[in-house]
């Protein structure tokens, strides 16, 4: 985060870790769960730390997202299976309609995914960026007059380019039912 200040960034989104300790991977292979648990705690505190000092600067707004607590919160908020891997049964796991936390040893499932999206979309509606509307105009217009042009002659190659690769894609895949 020190280094984006640095550099001139002005809004930051920030992560904080899930407890490592309850990700399916932390449980095999010789990993241990509490040191893996206490190593998040560490590092969740010294980052809160950075995101106090760093909020003292009045340009600059960070915006820290709590992933900790949602993937606490997780089975209150419809996920039924929050310590194993989504992979790790015999059963095909399906990333768009599992109920699965995690999809892999570390990842979470697509849904997982959408849940963690959802949650920083509503922290940054929650906590405003501080922009102008003049400064945002000019932001958001400027790059727009060379995209416009750019863009309709990409719609022109892509309908063309969409309409091949659609047929080869139908032809060498299978849908499983």
């Amino acid at each position: 985060m020190n280094t984006l200040v640095k550099v001139g960034a002005k809004n930051i989104l920030v992560f904080n870790l899930p407890d490592l300790g309850q990700l399916p991977k932390a449980k095999v292979d010789r990993h241990n769960p509490t040191i893996l648990s206490k190593s998040t705690t560490e590092f969740n505190l010294g980052l809160a730390a950075t995101v106090s000092a760093l909020n003292q600067n009045q340009d600059i707004n960070i915006i820290p997202v709590d992933i900790y607590s949602l993937f606490k919160r997780a089975s209150q908020l419809g996920f039924t299976n929050v310590t194993e891997s989504c992979l790790s049964g015999l059963d095909i796991c399906n990333p768009v309609n599992n109920k699965f936390l995690i999809w892999g040893d570390y990842h979470p499932t697509t849904i997982g995914h959408q849940v963690i999206a959802d949650t920083a979309l509503a922290t940054i509606e929650a906590k405003s960026v501080p922009e102008t509307s003049t400064e945002l105009g000019t932001l958001l217009a400027v790059p727009t007059f060379g995209t416009v042009r750019v863009l309709k002659r990409q719609q022109k190659r892509s309908a063309l380019t969409t309409a091949g690769l659609v047929s080869s894609a139908q032809s060498s895949h299978t849908v499983d039912k």
